[in-house]
């Protein structure tokens, strides 16, 4: 019995502190993208909203801009070789956004430099 709470405690204290990494990590991905979209975009933390999910490819994030409310901009956090880079996700079922042209720039000039 007492081999049985030693055990159900550990596993506990495990989901505990991988449920706490994982807020950290989110954290720490949510702040580089506002300071991406800031600099690459001049968009302020105030002109949209964001949640995050966790999919097969990493961690995305799905922007709704203030003044586009019904179009959501897919931007996948990923880290390669130790360095973070955003690298935006073009959704078909959406339609295109005023900001399309732009993250596709922006992005495709990104992607140029990770993989050379």
């Amino acid at each position: 019995m007492k081999k049985r709470r030693v055990w159900l405690t550990i596993g506990l204290l495990l989901i505990i502190g991988a449920y706490a990494l994982f807020q950290i990590d989110e954290a720490n991905k949510r702040r580089f993208l506002q300071n991406y979209l800031q600099e690459h975009h001049a968009l302020s933390d105030s002109s949209y909203s964001s949640h995050a999910s966790i999919t097969q490819f990493g961690t995305m994030f799905h922007v709704t801009l203030v003044d586009e409310p019904d179009i959501m901009y897919d931007f996948f956090i990923k880290r390669r070789d130790g360095v973070m880079h955003v690298v935006y996700s073009f959704n078909l079922e959406q339609g295109h956004g005023l900001r399309d042209r732009e993250f596709k720039t922006v992005n495709y000039a990104i992607l140029d430099t990770l993989f050379k």
